[in-house]
């Protein structure tokens, strides 16, 4: 059925079940590439806003310099990725696309009277920030502030690709009392190049990000890029993350993850949680960031395939002394998180740091399984240096296979934790447990330790001496008892060492 509208410049509203359908075309808008159209879209938005409705937009290139807000029941939608292109105009400095009044909202609002009901989808957003690659000058900036969007919401749904954003990708909360509202909602999402961080998600809680693939974070024109590290606007003193999870008060931090794929993060970590989150995730994958992933100490749940490639990376115009480079995977959970697969990749990158930890845990009963690989350094000649696993945690369970580790496969100097590896190969010791007392604190206390190995330095290096513990050594290496366990003899009833090989 078609019903005439008074206000509308031509006139024609298509009924849907959900309410009508509006063309953007029939209030001016032109997508042409050329013609700024942010008075028809904005038209086109009002008058679905009236009655809810979805607003559709044909092929091609919409160009704006204001905001589109998005409220309650309206929909969005093109003609397909890469199909429709909502496109920043040069010195609009503007977020692309929020919903009605997200800057009130933010901070103060509840979810119960939050916009619900909406959608932006099937569609590409660029948000102007760099005319040209992502290795453009200065000269090159059009807009220095503006996210792709900014959602306030409950019960909607993103399926978009944002490109090319002066701030972030998508910046998304929703949070505070919420009745009986629901919140059910889902975000799909992919593109390239945000100035800070690619997506912070602050709620609302319990939803799911079924796709999540971004990169290039904290992007700066050059030469400030050859120099500069990228302060966050959003955390201040902390670096610019490529994916942030923030549960920090008031914030929401609970959500399902499904496909994650974070690369290019040259300053921050891939993947970061901030305060109390639930992480609930199926696969996340870190790569070429200065650092994979860091899960905060509140932060608890399980990954099922976490796989961390390149880590290390610096932009590739740094001059002088790059920064230093952050774990592979850093986690804090003292509330026990779960890595069913966890794997380390040192791989070959022009621009790579040296020395990082594969999977460094400080928290508390955390399980995880690691598998660690190496390759060679083009610049030595040699693998790449690190230990793969450290430690320094209490009551976790550690197992694996580790190859080809320059250094010590694992480091140990946290209490009741039990550590099962293989070890192919390292050139420091399969097992380094440091005990010290710290005033009435002991560390390296009662650890089970056990490796199998082949091709290491030492089985055992013991730094310090424990009063309990269990370690326990199976190699073929032909090794004497005193090559086998180095350091700090077994000088406590309570140190059971074992040592089974072939006799040389």
């Amino acid at each position: 059925m078609i019903i005439l509208s008074r206000k509308a410049a031509s006139g024609r509203w298509r009924r849907s079940n959900g309410g009508p359908s509006i063309e953007a075309a029939w209030f001016g808008a032109k997508g042409d590439g050329a013609t700024n159209d942010t008075v028809a879209l904005k038209a086109a938005l009002g008058a679905a806003r009236r009655s809810g409705g979805q607003v559709r937009l044909g092929p091609g290139i919409f160009k704006l310099n204001q905001t589109l807000e998005i409220s309650s029941r309206v929909s969005l939608v093109g003609a397909g990725r890469g199909i429709t292109t909502l496109g920043l105009m040069p010195n609009s400095d503007c977020d692309v696309v929020a919903t009605v009044d997200f800057k009130r909202r933010s901070k103060t609002s509840g979810l119960s009277e939050a916009p619900w009901g909406f959608a932006i989808k099937d569609l590409t957003i660029d948000g102007g920030y760099l005319d040209g690659n992502w290795n453009a000058s200065e000269a090159n900036v059009t807009n220095r502030v503006g996210s792709g969007l900014k959602i306030f919401g409950r019960s909607f749904e993103i399926d978009v690709e944002v490109n090319n954003v002066a701030e972030h990708a998508l910046h998304c909360e929703g949070y505070g009392p919420r009745g009986a509202s629901d919140v059910r909602s889902v975000i799909r999402l992919n593109g390239r190049v945000a100035g800070r961080e690619g997506v912070i998600f602050r709620g609302p809680g319990d939803i799911a990000i079924e796709e999540l693939v971004f990169g290039l974070c904290g992007i700066l024109p050059r030469p400030r890029a050859d120099k500069e590290a990228v302060p966050s606007t959003q955390f201040p003193g902390e670096q610019v993350d490529g994916l942030v999870i923030d549960g920090s008060k008031p914030f929401e931090g609970n959500v399902e993850l499904g496909r994650v794929h974070i690369y290019a993060c040259f300053g921050g970590t891939g993947f970061r949680t901030r305060g109390g989150c639930r992480i609930e995730a199926r696969h996340v994958t870190s790569e070429s960031n200065l650092g994979g992933v860091s899960l905060s100490s509140s932060t608890h749940g399980f990954i099922s395939g976490l796989a961390v490639r390149n880590n290390g990376r610096h932009h590739p115009n740094r001059t002088g002394t790059p920064p230093a480079p952050l774990p592979g995977a850093r986690i804090d959970c003292r509330n026990g998180f779960m890595i069913s697969a966890c794997g380390i990749f040192r791989s070959i990158v022009r621009e790579s740091l040296e020395g990082w930890p594969g999977l460094l845990i400080t928290g508390t009963g955390n399980s995880i399984t690691v598998h660690h690989q190496n390759s060679t350094n083009p610049k030595t000649g040699t693998a790449y240096s690190g230990p793969a696993i450290v430690v320094e945690g209490d009551l976790n369970t550690v197992s694996g296979t580790i190859h080809d580790v320059v250094g010590d496969a694992a480091i140990i100097r946290g209490n009741l934790n039990t550590i099962t590896l293989v070890v192919n190969g390292c050139t420091g010791a399969a097992l380094r447990r440091e005990a010290r007392r710290d005033g009435d604190l002991s560390r390296g206390e009662g650890n089970n330790l056990e490796a199998v190995f082949s091709r290491c330095g030492t089985g055992f290096q013991s730094d310090g001496s424990a009063r309990v513990e269990r370690v326990a050594l199976v190699t073929t290496d032909r090794m004497r008892q005193a090559d086998a366990f180095k350091g700090s003899p077994a000088s406590s009833a309570g140190q059971k060492w074992e040592l089974t090989d072939t006799p040389p």
